[in-house]
């Protein structure tokens, strides 16, 4: 398992994300990340979120090693669980008349 470092590693994009002048543009940003530091920038601010909404309920604020350590693992999962998982292909849904024995509504 990573440590916090794996999280401070990414001082260079968080430099870069703060750099963005809206909303939009740091998104956009993000998605032009590699896939992997995009998960886990993504899932760090998920859990930044998830942690003061916490502690706007009342509970106790966690420490910046817990949320590193949470995102870490959390996005070693999605990205882990992304590829191994292929999902499955919908099927084709076409309109056929319904049978002249049923009435139409």
């Amino acid at each position: 398992m990573q440590t916090n470092s794996g999280v401070g590693q990414l001082e260079h994009v968080r430099k870069s994300l703060l750099d963005a002048s809206s909303a939009k543009e740091f998104v956009k940003m993000v998605l032009k990340l590699d896939q992997q530091i995009a998960c886990t920038v993504s899932v760090l601010l998920w859990k930044m979120w998830d942690a003061r909404n916490k502690v706007n309920a009342g509970d106790p604020p966690l420490s910046t090693q817990i949320i590193c350590q949470i995102t870490l693992e959390v996005a070693g999962l999605v990205q882990k669980q992304g590829t191994t998982h292929k999902p499955a292909a919908m099927p084709k849904l076409k309109w056929s008349r319904p049978p002249h024995s049923e009435n139409k509504l």
